[in-house]
């Protein structure tokens, strides 16, 4: 996983990002 790339607080925050874009992604999908 790409996580293994960064330190932890790093990963942290890519993994934050990623879940909240796909969190976003799946909204619209339901939306449209």
């Amino acid at each position: 996983m790409a996580a293994d790339l960064f330190p932890p607080p790093l990963s942290y925050c890519w993994t934050m990002i990623f879940f909240e874009k796909a969190f976003a992604l799946c909204e619209v999908m339901l939306y449209f």
